[in-house]
């Protein structure tokens, strides 16, 4: 199937793709009844940029970008990173996170949990020299808030989908049409990928109420879309946001 600055990406119960999906590349499917499939669309075009980096406007207060930190296509993974850092490595450990240990927070710290020796600074939010997106792509890029993904979830329709072979959700505006698409790129625990291709977390930029952690938008191909508790020294994919 083709249609102009559209990509085709399987077939769905429903035309707005909250229904049954029939993913594109699955063999061969058994239906007793008849079924009326509408084609779902991924629209692949850009509506500006900024620094160099593609965004879409979906209608909501912030303009996501189309891709990840780190990657050149929507389908890609892109870079990981540790909460509050802005550099990716090999291991993502305690032992190698800049901010401390869990009984020793030197930054972001606003509890006890952090232990006798934290330095309770009462940061809840990151600033911008330890923000991935900004210091990687400049200008007025920054990682997203917990509340703008909020808004992302409930202003929009998600749809798990491939996109050139790669699984992630396809994220459509309801207000304007326009998607974005978010791979699933798993996470990174020590030197290890795991969950990719099945499920991804992607970083906010908020701390959560326990110091060690931050929250992260978690979600998988069962359909789970939720706010988890991150390790901060666990490495997650980071998705751009402009004001």
């Amino acid at each position: 199937f083709e249609r102009e600055g559209y990509k085709f990406v399987g077939w769905n119960t429903k035309s707005d793709g909250t229904g049954i999906a029939y993913l594109e590349g699955d063999v061969s499917y058994s239906i007793d009844n008849d079924m009326e499939f509408y084609a779902q669309w991924y629209k692949m075009s850009s509506t500006g940029s900024e620094n160099g980096y593609e965004f879409v406007d979906l209608g909501l207060s912030v303009k996501w970008a189309t891709c990840n930190v780190g990657a050149n296509n929507p389908e890609e993974y892109g870079r990981y990173f540790a909460w509050a850092e802005i550099s990716s490595k090999e291991n993502y450990e305690w032992e190698t996170y800049k901010w401390g240990s869990p009984d020793n927070l030197t930054k972001y710290c606003i509890d006890s949990s952090a232990g006798p020796m934290g330095t309770i600074d009462d940061k809840t939010r990151l600033e911008n020299s330890d923000d991935a997106a900004y210091m990687n792509c400049g200008k007025n890029w920054r990682t997203p808030s917990k509340e703008e993904y909020e808004e992302l979830l409930n202003k929009c329709v998600w749809k798990w989908a491939k996109l050139n072979n790669v699984q992630g959700y396809i994220v459509t505006s309801k207000i304007n049409g326009n998607s974005i698409f978010l791979p699933a790129a798993g996470h990174r625990i020590g030197s290890v990928l795991t969950e990719a291709l099945y499920g991804a977390d992607y970083m906010t930029s908020d701390l959560s109420s326990l110091s060690r952690f931050a929250y992260s938008l978690h979600f998988c191909e069962r359909g789970y879309l939720r706010f988890e508790e991150f390790h901060r020294m666990r490495g997650q994919v980071v998705r751009p946001v402009l004001p």
